[in-house]
């Protein structure tokens, strides 16, 4: 079975990251430990992190749990994609409900159960890749759209009741594509990344390159602008 990505976990107890890194060394790619948070925020901007496992104490002596709350909150403004699981002891139960509140995906109390900790982490990551952003759900709908009006803006504005103008700018928005440079033939993998990515919201409009000319075009109708191509697929300047 496929292991999953990259784990982060904090916690200043070196005995809990050691018993963590035997334990998750059959579930994840990588596990990278931290003893102090200060730390959390410059590694995942260095490494590619999956998931995170954050203590909510780190002061010796210290057990309000407003550090793990603070953390938690650092983490999910800089990476909002990213779950956080809160370690913590049991009779702060209350205190971890807190930090679902603050957007903590789950929870963990210590001491843990081996089988239900790699569960938790699992469902958490299962659900992660299930969701999708508003911004995907918005493009997917607006390419229906365009689709079911046959390319026609005009059409498919009113249907989604917006206008043509805020159709235009969502679909510059959500999938930019730059023109091709004038005067070379091939386009760069990135361009072809580009048009392909493209043509996968709005296949009318694809196989222009000069794309603001086109929907600029007096037509009403995406697939009738004026776009002439080339042998190699793109307008002619």
């Amino acid at each position: 079975m496929s292991k999953y990505g990259t784990v982060l976990i904090a916690d200043d107890n070196t005995s809990i990251l050691t018993a963590m890194r035997y334990l998750l060394d059959g579930t994840f790619e990588r596990i990278l430990t931290l003893t102090q948070p200060d730390d959390i925020l410059k590694t995942m901007a260095q490494e590619e992190t999956d998931l995170v496992l954050l203590d909510m104490n780190f002061s010796l002596g210290v057990n309000s749990g407003q550090e793990g709350l603070f953390w938690l909150r650092a983490i999910r403004k800089q990476h909002p994609q990213t779950p956080v699981v809160l370690l913590t002891a049991y009779a702060d139960v209350a205190l971890a409900v807190k930090g679902l509140k603050s957007g903590a995906a789950d929870f963990i109390t210590k001491p843990w159960d081996n089988d239900e900790l790699i569960r938790k982490l699992k469902d958490v990551l299962d659900m992660q890749q299930e969701i999708v952003s508003l911004d995907e759900v918005e493009k997917e709908h607006i390419r229906k759209t365009i689709d079911h009006c046959h390319g026609n803006l005009t059409q498919a504005a009113e249907l989604l009741g917006i206008s043509r103008q805020t159709l235009y700018n969502k679909i510059k928005s959500l999938t930019p594509c730059p023109p091709s440079p004038k005067g070379e033939g091939k386009p760069s993998a990135k361009e072809g990344a580009n048009k392909k990515h493209f043509a996968n919201v709005v296949p009318y409009i694809h196989r222009c390159s000069n794309f603001h000319a086109c929907l600029d075009h007096p037509s009403s109708t995406v697939a009738e602008a004026a776009c002439p191509l080339d042998a190699g697929g793109y307008a002619q300047s």
